[in-house]
């Protein structure tokens, strides 16, 4: 039936899991060794070992490349540490799928009994690393992991059960022999020395080297004085117990055996022949005892029952059980926890899952993944058998073959294989071969086999199944299982030539051509393979899933509709279907504009994510759904059958729940770091506090004059935007709800209202318009409004960009579009919703995709569609996620990491004139200098879509307006609904009267200033705005970074940023565009914070002209207004400690390069005042330069004296003195002087500056304004 070729493929990557890929382009092959570097650790990820992780969060499996002769790599397969550096540590240590490395640092710094079984650095100077063996009376027992090290060791468990590199158990075990080779730290698994006991020394833990020829003392009197100075342990497989807890039994039984003690610690019931646990009590010495065939016995933990009730045996003797209400205790990281609710036992299994147990009963569980609780507490129970007697219960140590409840549920293999299939009606081509088996604990079971045509598919045949390939089974101890097939005849002969055999955790599935080697199924591969199974066989069958699937949807002709009348019949025989042809089928019937589905593509990226049609549970279900994964579209078809009662027009309702709204777009985008604030819904005209109404039309081919839209029969699509990308989210518990409303009365057309705010009155064809986002037309659509627009943007490109093609214009323009006439149109003017290339053979006829002309605000929705209700003539359906309907992930598009920032002074100037030509209405006014900064905006892409590592380059625009028709008194209201802050604060601003420093200027005022040409936007443009003036570069009541001149109080006005991002894939000749609208966060200027945005950008993020010129401007500013630029030649530094830190004098004032800020402090440490700082990078300063405060003249006799600076390569070096100076004189008692100070330094470059006062003018306190380095 099958070929024979069978090549094994890795766990889950057949289902698409995705990873971090490495960041150089020429990967390390550690098969084979190309492309790695030699003594080189590279931590690959398990199942697709060219993906390499450099991060500190995967986990992965270790590989170490040296050479000889050739580069090879060999896996490090023993659990432990292997040192690189205090930053690079790798730990490998025993997980639930074998063994797992993850990329560490080393934090430890001492030996405590908090980090037993870690590394710590023990001398950072030397870079000396140890390993912290174990601790006893108050001393940390270590051994160096240094070159030349060598031998065994023994470390102690950790208190804390997730410190455990070396799995020991902490029941059963309480050591392990640990390898040490310089910095390598091993479990030694292999350890054998020919001798019954092992033993170390007692301040060391070092193992001590013997074998059965050896004694360790010699003669009785060595012997007495020696044995303190030993430990002696029982091993095995490297896992260790002091001897000191072996006690002689009774006969034993080969299993659990419980054990009583009298006061003189002599047995005296227990082993084969039991005790009487009705008289039991916790005075009692009771321990519980695991015995191997070889009667070699352990001391385990457990409960056992005593006639009446459970109680705890653990290590230390007997303690009742836990005692909770419900309320209290949920079983997660309780695993193995045994508890009393008052009426009941329960044990918990697995997280949130518990099990009754109101008398003792006979029964066998597999412990989930998770911490273990109770007694067990501390102890590894995850995938182990905890086994229920009349006596007892504990964890199940030697489990046999032939319980049945070790390998119950599903085991599964997939393979490589090609071959043929013959079905009912065809033939079949796979290239992949799945197969499964499901034992229930009844002795029923079924196989499933599973044939795919292309990888990362659902598959095209599902053979056996739940009802059609069940069998019956029995397991011998020796681990065979005899089935008795049941199923399906046309199966029959194929299964039942197979052998079934567990042996070593894993099903072998055998027959004379194929060998499966079934490993146990994860629950995402479970439910994966029963849904499968249901969809091709069960509940979920429909006619549809075999020819309209996530892999050929495109390639179909026509899809069957069940409508209960059709003659159409499916594979059961069941009638009720009809044929429709699907909207890109030459012979559709359909209201859609006439190419609206040329770029709905796979290569475009658009996939099938719900489908509908076909569903027999509700007649004309004609739904289906395609996800752009490039957009973040969610794109709804629907078939409005033929004779569909309806009104004389209509729109859609759609419901989602409010996580689902997260990655909507609402006006404006949320960034990842906030969530909505529900309070504050009814802003967006949303009165629902369980969930987000979205009204929408669908696209049309042409509108009428009157916008009204007949729901006539054939194919219709509206979309549903869900690009905000969200680390993290979780879609399982949402759902959205779809309601057609339409109207039978006369009323104003929801279309035209919309389009009417957006004043693109034009448009009249290709259209969808929506309550959140204002209007949707096709890109061609755009050229239809003459050559205005492209004159204005060719304007711009002159300025900031030499691409002239007609493409690159219109994508700029997403970005630029506010200092444009379409500042006019909307808050956003529009976004470009399809990636488009930048070929220069192309034009505009070219173009493809979706444009959206968004609202000019909140506009009340509500008055238009309140006369409109439900029909009820076609269904409504609900798609909940958690149903597994959605085929493709939905998880959005990009985004960005926080909101941008706007900075602002913390000072406010003023102008005093007679006639002032900024503001006229008094004689005195106040402006607050702020800026954008466009360094803020960071990019969160998608890495299931767009793999950063992959990121060739990247180009980013952003530009901050005001629109004046925003300046609401619910501005507030709407930001705390994104979870930012207020406009306005309530800070008392330090005014400073405006001198020739202080003049109103150019950039402060305009952002246009260097350039002839403004873009058609008025200079001096300006709006009275209450009592105060919005002044700056405008038109039409739109500016951009518009200033606020007011007599009273500084307020900023509502702004807005519009972010337009392209870039392309190092695999793709795509360029991708996006854009979107945030509300930015307003900060408190801060040269540091600003400095570090402005260096954090990701290395393959090319600066614009644009980005340039905004950098200039604001350097501009700051430097006009002295708020923290300094000026060219002089080298930026960034404090790092000092004496002094209060919030208006601190030590970081030093080096702000802000007169009117200043050190003032009377903190010394060690007879000295001083700040440490560094430079951006390493520098040979060829002088210093220090300013006098602004206000030193009131305290002359706190200028400093005698100093030093001193200097240092590295963090961790000794200080240089670079210059001494003792009872100076010439720093001047005058307000903000400066002298400059020369250096001459014969070395290298220095990062690291210290600079400190031991002597000031006669005062108690320093006070200087700052320090600069010139270099």
């Amino acid at each position: 039936m099958f070929s024979k070729t069978i090549i094994k493929l890795f766990g889950l990557q057949i289902l698409g899991n995705n990873t971090l890929s490495p960041s150089s382009e020429q990967r390390c092959d550690v098969i084979s060794g190309t492309n790695c570097l030699p003594d080189t650790y590279y931590l690959v990820n398990p199942t697709d070992v060219s993906i390499i992780y450099d991060d500190y969060t995967n986990y992965g499996n270790l590989y170490f490349c040296h050479e000889d002769k050739a580069v090879t790599c060999s896996e490090m397969t023993n659990v432990g540490y292997y040192i690189v550096n205090k930053d690079i540590m790798y730990t490998c240590q025993k997980g639930l799928n074998g063994k797992l490395c993850k990329k560490e640092k080393v934090t430890h710094t001492s030996c405590t009994p908090s980090n037993i079984g870690e590394v710590i650095l023990s001398n950072s100077i030397t870079n000396t690393f140890s390993l912290c063996l174990d601790y006893e009376s108050y001393r940390g027992i270590t051994v160096d992991l240094i070159t030349g090290q060598t031998g065994n060791y023994f470390v102690h468990k950790n208190n804390d059960p997730t410190i455990n590199v070396f799995g020991i158990n902490g029941v059963s075990e309480e050591y392990a022999i640990v390898n040490v080779k310089d910095k390598v730290a091993n479990l030694n698994s292999t350890h054998f020395n020919r001798i019954n006991y092992i033993f170390s020394s007692k301040d060391s833990n070092k193992l001590i080297e013997m074998n059965n020829s050896q004694c360790l003392f010699n003669g009785i009197n060595e012997f007495e004085n020696n044995k303190n100075k030993i430990n002696e342990y029982l091993c095995i497989h490297g896992y260790c117990k002091d001897i000191d807890n072996e006690i002689e039994l009774p006969p034993v039984n080969v299993d659990i055996n419980i054990v009583k003690f009298n006061i003189e610690g002599k047995i005296v019931e227990g082993g084969s022949t039991g005790i009487d646990i009705n008289y039991v009590s916790n005075e009692d010495k009771i321990k519980m005892m695991y015995c191997n065939e070889q009667i070699i016995c352990q001391q385990t933990v457990g409960y056992f029952y005593t006639g009446y009730k459970y109680k705890k045996l653990g290590f230390d003797g007997i303690t009742d059980v836990d005692k909770f209400n419900e309320s209290e205790i949920d079983c997660n990281d309780n695993i193995g926890l045994v508890y009393y609710n008052k009426t009941d036992y329960n044990i918990c299994i697995d997280n949130g899952t518990k099990v009754k147990i109101t008398k003792p009963i006979v029964k066998k569980y597999i412990l989930g993944k998770g911490k273990a609780g109770g007694v067990f507490q501390g102890t590894e129970v995850s995938n182990k058998i905890i086994e229920l007697t009349t006596n007892y219960i504990t964890i199940k140590y030697n489990p046999k073959a032939n319980d049945k409840v070790y390998f119950v549920g599903m085991w599964y293999e997939f393979l490589n294989e090609e071959g043929t299939y013959n079905t009912d009606d065809e033939y079949v081509n796979y290239i992949r071969i799945g197969q499964a088996i499901n034992f229930n604990d009844n002795g029923k079971g079924y196989f499933v086999t599973l044939l795919f045509e292309n990888e990362g598919d659902e598959p095209i045949e599902v053979l056996g199944g739940k009802d059609f390939g069940p069998f019956t089974y029995t397991a011998t101890a020796n681990g065979d299982i005899d089935f008795k097939f049941g199923g399906n005849t046309k199966y029959s002969n194929y299964y039942k030539t197979f052998t079934l055999n567990y042996e070593d955790g894993c099903i072998f599935m055998k027959n004379d051509e194929n060998n499966f080697k079934l490993s146990r199924s994860p629950d995402e591969i479970t439910e994966m393979i029963q849904l499968w199974d249901s969809v091709a066989n069960g509940n979920d069958y429909n006619i549809n899933n075999k020819k309209f699937r996530r892999n050929n949807w495109r390639d179909q002709e026509y899809i069957y509709i069940y409508d209960g009348k059709g003659s159409e019949t499916d594979k059961m025989g069941r009638s009720g279907y009809k044929r429709e042809m699907l909207p890109w089928s030459a012979d559709k019937q359909t209201n859609l504009p006439s190419d609206f589905c040329n770029d709905i593509t796979p290569e475009n990226g658009w996939e099938l994510a719900i489908n509908l049609f076909g569903d027999r549970n509700h007649e004309n279900n004609n739904f289906f759904a395609l996800y752009n994964k490039y957009t973040g579209i969610l794109r709804f078809f629907y078939y409005m059958p033929t004779n569909f009662q309806s009104g004389n027009d209509h729109h859609w309702e759609i419901s989602m729940t409010d996580n689902m709204a997260h990655h909507s777009l609402w006006k404006y985008g949320l960034t990842s770091d906030k969530t909505v604030q529900k309070a504050y819904k009814k802003l967006l005209n949303q009165n629902s506090n369980k969930e987000f109404v979205l009204r929408v039309t669908p696209y049309y081919r042409d509108l009428s004059n009157d916008g009204i839209i007949k729901p006539n029969s054939g194919w219709w699509a509206f979309d549903v935007d869900l690009s905000i990308y969200r680390p993290g989210a979780d879609f399982s518990n949402d759902e959205i709800l779809l309601k057609m409303n339409s109207w039978n009365t006369q009323h104003e057309s929801f279309t035209r209202f919309i389009i009417g705010t957006t004043n693109y009155d034009k448009i009249k064809s290709s259209i969808s318009v929506n309550s959140a986002n204002g209007l949707c037309t096709n890109v061609n659509s755009v050229f239809e409004f003459g050559s205005d627009f492209f004159d204005s943007l060719e304007s711009f490109l002159e300025i900031f960009d030499n691409k002239k093609e007609k493409k690159r214009q219109l994508v700029i323009a997403t970005a630029i579009s506010y200092i444009t006439f379409a500042m006019s149109v909307s808050k956003g003017a529009f976004s470009l919703y399809q990636e488009l290339t930048e070929d220069e053979d192309e034009n505009e006829n070219d173009l493809e995709g979706n444009i959206i002309f968004g609202l000019t605000d909140n506009i009340d929705t509500q008055k238009v569609i309140q006369t409109s209700t439900i029909n009820n003539n076609i269904y409504t359906p609900n798609f909940k996620m958690e149903e597994k309907k959605i085929y493709y992930p939905i998880h959005g598009v990009w985004n960005l990491e926080k909101p941008p920032v706007v900075y602002r002074s913390k000072f406010s100037f003023d102008r005093l004139t007679k006639k002032d030509k900024w503001y006229t209405k008094e004689k005195k006014s106040i402006v607050n200098p702020y800026f954008f900064d466009p360094s803020s905006i960071k990019v969160q892409l998608n890495p299931d879509v767009f793999p950063e590592d992959q990121i060739e380059w990247m180009e980013i625009d952003s530009i901050c307006k005001a629109n004046f028709t925003m300046q609401t008194e619910d501005n507030n209201q709407l930001r705390y609904f994104y979870g930012l802050n207020s406009i306005n604060t309530d800070e008392t601003f330090e005014i400073i009267e405006s001198d020739d420093v202080f003049n109103f200027t150019d950039p402060l005022f305009d952002f246009l200033y260097e350039f002839d040409n403004k873009m058609g936007m008025i200079n001096d443009y300006q709006e009275e705005l209450g009592e105060s003036i919005l002044k700056g570069r405008g038109k039409e009541k739109s500016w951009i970074e518009p200033m606020i001149l007011d007599k009273k109080s500084i307020k900023i006005p509502l702004l807005e940023v519009n972010v337009y991002i392209r870039f392309k894939m190092k695999n793709s000749k795509r360029i991708f565009h996006y854009n979107r609208n945030y509300l930015p966060e307003y900060k408190f200027y801060n040269p540091y914070d600003f400095f570090e945005s402005s260096e954090s950008r990701k290395s393959y993020i090319k600066n614009t002209k644009l980005y340039d010129y905004q950098m200039k401007r604001i350097s501009d500013i700051c430097s006009l207004y002295n708020l923290g630029i300094f000026s060219p030649g002089r080298k930026y530094m960034i404090p790092i400690k000092g004496s002094g830190n209060s919030e208006r004098e601190g030590y970081y004032f030093l080096v702000d390069g802000n007169p009117k800020t200043k050190w003032s402090t009377d903190e010394m440490k060690d007879g000295v005042y001083f700040v440490e700082f560094k430079a951006l990078k390493p520098i040979i300063p060829q002088a210093y330069r220090l300013t006098t405060s602004y206000d030193i003249k009131k305290n002359p006799k706190r200028i400093p004296k005698s100093w030093k600076l001193m200097a240092k390569v590295n963090n961790n070096d000794m200080w240089t003195t670079i210059s001494t100076v003792t009872d100076d004189n010439s720093l001047p008692t005058e307000n903000t002087n400066t002298i400059v100070y020369d250096l001459d330094i014969k070395g290298g470059k220095y990062e690291y500056f210290r600079f400190e006062v031991s002597k000031v003018n006669g005062d108690q306190r320093v006070e200087l304004g700052y320090i600069e380095l010139d270099e």
